[in-house]
């Protein structure tokens, strides 16, 4: 008999929280990322994550989970990093909306819903398991799962490979079993870049703009471009409907005389509020900046 999604919710923040897993354990809300990643609380939030959330504003990097003073909105009365971690009544509600509001969105417009009750190298597909994965390491990972049939099995910064959450947590009721719940996307205000890296003495580094605006710092792409990985950089703000001009500067390129001595970027493709720009696409083996479009007309201008 599946577990509850309330059981869902508390074994995802244990494993994310406390490192195992235990159903009789207890969550570590005053959890921060080991390793300088600074994620914060028992589901070890990213700064993008609680910044579309409405908890945090854009600090210029939240890639970097910085966490600075004056950067958080004040809602559900969570001013300040310490204000989160004290309370684990916030944590879990902004797991479940982001569960609700982004990720299932973000599988369901990636086609992955329609893989529920197929069996992918060992690993039977539900909800609750693509729910899981796509907290772990990106929709984006989870579709490469399924696509490759396990072949291409990402990991997180911490090596936990997507496959393991997504058999872990497969056997939890959700709202979205039938994988028909209504889709809930990103609002317009959300740009998700997918680029990977071929990396030699380091990988590359990047910056990345939208309509003439750099959007946060410094950028590093470590998905492996030959091994089919691919890496979310995702971009929050006030960017609006219509066309957007999304540049990409390469900032590091090194060649040391071989396709194997060299370090290169790519762009993949663009997700822009909810639709993926398959055309969006860029290689640089040089230091350039590339301009890809992504977005539709506005009607007469409007």
């Amino acid at each position: 008999m599946a577990d509850t999604y309330d059981q869902f919710f508390h074994d995802l923040a244990v494993r994310e929280s406390v490192g195992i897993f235990d159903k009789n354990a207890t969550p570590n809300y005053q959890a921060l990322g080991d390793n300088g990643l600074n994620y914060l609380g028992a589901y070890q939030f990213e700064g993008w994550a609680l910044i579309n959330l409405g908890y945090y504003k854009d600090d210029g990097n939240p890639n970097a989970n910085q966490w600075k003073d004056g950067y958080w909105t004040g809602k559900d009365g969570i001013n300040s990093k310490q204000d989160f971690l004290n309370n684990p009544a916030v944590q879990d509600s902004a797991a479940r909306q982001w569960m609700q509001n982004f990720v299932w969105g973000w599988v369901q417009d990636l086609g992955l819903d329609k893989y529920i009750g197929q069996t992918i190298d060992g690993v039977n597909i539900t909800a609750s398991g693509l729910l899981a994965g796509a907290h772990l390491r990106g929709a984006s990972a989870v579709q490469q799962f399924i696509t490759s049939g396990g072949q291409n099995d990402a990991t997180d910064p911490y090596g936990t490979p997507v496959s393991q959450y997504m058999s872990r947590f497969s056997n939890y009721q959700t709202p979205f079993d039938s994988g028909s719940s209504p889709k809930t996307l990103p609002s317009d205000d959300l740009i998700v870049l997918h680029v990977s890296a071929d990396s030699w003495n380091g990988s590359p580094q990047f910056i990345v703009g939208v309509d003439g605006k750099q959007q946060g710092g410094t950028q590093t792409a470590t998905a492996s471009h030959a091994n089919g990985q691919t890496q979310d950089i995702v971009l929050s703000g006030a960017f609006g409907n219509g066309v957007h001009d999304v540049t990409v500067t390469f900032l590091n390129d090194a060649w040391g005389g071989s396709t194997s001595t060299d370090r290169n970027l790519y762009v993949d493709s663009i997700d822009d509020s909810g639709k993926n720009y398959a055309s969006a696409v860029a290689t640089l083996f040089t230091n350039k900046t590339v301009h890809l479009q992504t977005g539709v007309p506005s009607v007469n201008g409007s």
